[in-house]
């Protein structure tokens, strides 16, 4: 939503209707870009649980949404496995948290996230950086 003096809004416009919905984090660069990465809650786990990262961004006001490697998309993202998706924690049987979003010196994005990997709870720290239609993972940290 959008608004030029804070009494009247535009209509709201979803980003993502994916599951049981999701949590999101953004940041812009500070040129017009803003990036947001962003997960699902997967049935039947629910609220509790987050799985699965996907970003997008946008650079002319939320009129177009594109993926780190510069793919239009359509919003709502309505399904879990669509052009956003940069890890799919589904799939390993794994839960990602999201905790923070940023942009590397030539612009890429890097998400840090937690990714729980047994019923222990087990957590360890894990950037993920998109450049070029990579995904590129850095080193795990036990926390």
């Amino acid at each position: 939503m959008t608004s030029r003096d804070g009494r009247r809004w535009s209509e709201p416009q979803p980003l993502v209707n994916i599951a049981k919905d999701d949590y999101q984090i953004s940041w812009p660069t500070g040129k017009g870009r803003l990036g947001t990465a962003f997960d699902h809650h997967p049935p039947p786990l629910g609220l509790n649980a987050r799985a699965n990262i996907y970003y997008l961004e946008t650079n002319d006001g939320r009129a177009t949404w594109t993926t780190a490697a510069g793919d239009k998309v359509v919003i709502p993202l309505n399904e879990s496995q669509n052009l956003a998706l940069v890890l799919d924690s589904v799939s390993e049987g794994k839960l990602v948290y999201l905790k923070d979003l940023t942009f590397d010196s030539q612009g890429h994005p890097v998400i840090l996230f937690c990714l729980v990997t047994s019923i222990c709870g087990l957590i360890l720290a894990q950037v993920i950086s998109q450049a070029n239609d990579t995904t590129q993972l850095g080193s795990f940290q036990t926390l």
